[in-house]
């Protein structure tokens, strides 16, 4: 972008949407978000949709988010650039070297990195364990 900010997604195959040639269905993903000031973000998944013109990225089935000692497992990551933000759901895990988390949803500012964490049923709590 503007910023110098990268984003760089690779795959085994890819296929182009015959209806909007902007879209690629993607397998063996993998990701690096590289913000400047920022160590890198990587994404891997078993599948992505991707966009070509505003790069808005579905990973989906087995996708990994690793970022410094964070560790983050789920079944889904939506990114949007055009907002900043990363959405994590279905299944997630969250582990680094002290906690240990499930939870419904995790909302990540791509740049300030701040995180929202919640349940999708209010009476349901996240679990946290300390290590």
């Amino acid at each position: 972008d503007n910023l110098g900010n990268k984003f760089k997604i690779k795959s085994k195959t890819g296929k182009i949407n015959i209806d909007n040639l902007n879209i690629v269905y993607m397998t063996n993903v993998e990701a690096i978000i590289n913000l400047i000031n920022s160590d890198p973000i990587i994404i891997r998944s078993n599948y992505a949709k991707y966009n070509k013109i505003n790069y808005e990225t579905n990973f989906e089935e087995d996708v990994l988010l690793t970022y410094q000692t964070h560790r983050i497992t789920s079944q889904n990551i939506d990114l949007s650039f055009e907002n900043n933000l990363a959405t994590i759901y279905n299944k997630i895990e969250y582990d680094n070297n002290n906690v240990k988390l499930s939870a419904d949803i995790l909302k990540i500012d791509l740049i300030t990195k701040n995180s929202k964490i919640f349940m999708i049923d209010e009476n349901k709590k996240v679990m946290v364990l300390n290590k």
